[in-house]
């Protein structure tokens, strides 16, 4: 798989290539296992916390673009035989080492003992709509699979770049089966179909509600001022000025809008919990997107009450006095 992999990598164009069991970035068929760590009380299985695990070679992260911001990268040197080594991504290293180094410190996951040797950059998890999880990484040579994915960095539009692969990779085992080659951005978009459908779903209804929510006030405020056109003709009649009649009809469309985004604001801290898995980035309470929708809420409120405000500044004394 390395002489693979050193092959596609003397192919014109590409970037960078290496070999991962699974990844950050795309998943793979490894799966969630419980961790324990030396010198810490020893727990059960059930007990232990569970992170994700995958065998790399020492390329990858620099062909993935992944920094190593902690101690040192996976090498060659790291074989069979050498002391067992592994990797962390900063998400497992501030989880569970929030107050010391994780270099140094030993780990067990699948009954394999290695010793953190560096921290990686964490990056977007291949479930899109989730975080990071914490990550284990092994140098693949000193926990050999029988398959690996073949990762390679290329400029956009390399033509014929999977005909060439395929050829020097069967020009050193034509018995390497190849599968089909993915660009990482179809991959994305593929996992982030049903996401993308519920957030479209959930934003349809969103504008309904916001458009009914701006009929309702409109129509409101323009009935409280019909209902008063008696009344507003005889306060112009004795000096009312059409901008004291525009404020008075304004403040009290917006008192009543003011509690209505109290009480909005309330149900969205109550009811946004069972929309988290649609929240991806986002926590439940974050200031910025609640004030952001109180903000425009606002300003549907004020041209909601604005405009009828401005038809009761209008009326005719004369004509309001012969209404009843």
């Amino acid at each position: 798989m390395e002489r693979a992999r050193d092959e596609v990598m003397s192919v014109p164009g590409v970037e960078g290539a290496g070999l991962a069991s699974g990844g950050p970035l795309f998943g793979g068929g490894d799966g969630v296992v419980p961790m324990t760590i030396e010198g810490r009380p020893p727990v059960s299985d059930d007990e232990a916390p569970p992170v994700e695990w995958h065998e790399v070679d020492s390329n990858l992260f620099r062909t993935l673009g992944l920094p190593i911001v902690r101690g040192r990268n996976l090498s060659p040197a790291d074989a069979a035989g050498a002391a067992p080594a592994a990797l962390v991504n900063e998400t497992l290293a501030r989880r569970f080492f929030p107050n010391e180094s994780p270099l140094g410190q030993r780990i067990t996951a699948r009954e394999h003992t290695a010793e953190i040797v560096g921290v990686v950059a964490d990056a977007t998890s291949h479930r899109a709509d989730r975080p990071t999880p914490p990550q284990i990484f092994w140098p693949y040579r000193q926990d050999v699979r029988g398959a690996a994915y073949l990762v390679m960095r290329t400029p956009a539009g390399l033509e014929g770049l999977e005909k060439t692969a395929r050829a020097r990779v069967a020009g050193v085992d034509p018995l390497i089966n190849l599968t089909p080659f993915t660009r990482l951005d179809d991959f994305f978009d593929r996992t982030l179909v049903n996401p993308r459908f519920n957030m479209a779903l959930v934003a349809v209804f969103a504008l309904v509600a916001v458009a009914l929510a701006a009929v309702g006030v409109y129509g409101v405020i323009a009935y409280a001022v019909a209902s008063r056109t008696r009344e507003i003709g005889v306060r112009i009649a004795l000096g009312a000025t059409p901008g004291g009649i525009v404020s008075e009809v304004v403040r009290r469309g917006m008192s009543l809008a003011a509690i209505g985004m109290v009480l909005g604001l309330a149900g969205a801290l109550t009811v946004g919990r069972f929309l988290e898995s649609l929240l991806y980035g986002l926590s439940l309470n974050d200031g910025l997107t609640l004030g952001g929708a109180a903000a425009g809420f606002v300003v549907i409120a004020l041209v909601a009450c604005w405009v009828p405000a401005r038809r009761a500044a209008r009326v005719d004394p004369v004509v309001a006095l012969r209404t009843e």
